[in-house]
């Protein structure tokens, strides 16, 4: 008598990797081009002080939104003061009044704006789109 043992030739099937939860990953600038990341964003996107970072202001060229830059061709760096609880850098961008327009309210300019991730997937490498 034979016994035969049948199994199964296919892989098992790999679990789908969790959701990030986009919210807490922020950054905030002001008209004066301070940016400051949130500590969320910082750890996630593993950055490290002295690192190439830039913030991309929206134009036409780049769609119109907000850009998070962190390749090595980047021209500013990423600066952490002992004791402050996040990172911050200066953008090399001069920022526009148009930049901070409140869009519920004609004519009053926010004093800062505070932008998201918009995903986890850089459209270049180290070239993330905001929101």
């Amino acid at each position: 008598m034979s016994v035969y043992l049948f199994s199964s030739l296919a892989p098992a099937p790999t679990p789908e990797p969790a959701p990030v939860d986009l919210t807490p990953l922020t950054l905030t600038v002001n008209p004066r081009g301070e940016v400051w990341l949130s500590p969320e964003i910082y750890q996630t996107l593993v950055l490290r002080p002295g690192q190439p970072i830039q913030l991309v202001p929206p134009r036409a060229r780049n769609g119109g939104s907000w850009h998070l830059d962190v390749r090595p061709t980047t021209p500013r760096e990423l600066l952490i003061i002992a004791g402050a609880e996040s990172a911050h850098f200066q953008t090399g961008y001069v920022l526009s009044p148009r930049h901070f327009k409140h869009p519920q309210h004609a004519g009053v300019l926010r004093p800062e704006l505070t932008l998201r991730l918009a995903t986890m997937t850089p459209l270049l490498p180290g070239f993330y789109p905001l929101r």
